[in-house]
């Protein structure tokens, strides 16, 4: 994700709002935690029940992203 959105920004065509949007939700996508689910998801949730931390960034993360 940032590889793409350093691509975005260094692009010769500017960041259209639909750009924006679509990245906003794969961000909401991204980090939403699953025990059962695979690969980045469960490890996401593993890492929010061992780590304080990881819970409140996730909280300011998520408070951004719904206002978006």
């Amino acid at each position: 994700m940032i590889v793409h959105i350093d691509e975005m920004l260094e692009a010769d065509t500017p960041v259209s709002q639909q750009d924006v949007q679509n990245l906003i939700a794969n961000t909401r996508t991204l980090l939403t935690p699953s025990e059962l689910g695979n690969g980045f998801a469960r490890k996401y949730y593993a890492a929010l029940q061992r780590d304080p931390g990881v819970v409140l960034a996730h909280a300011e993360v998520t408070e951004v992203l719904a206002s978006k």
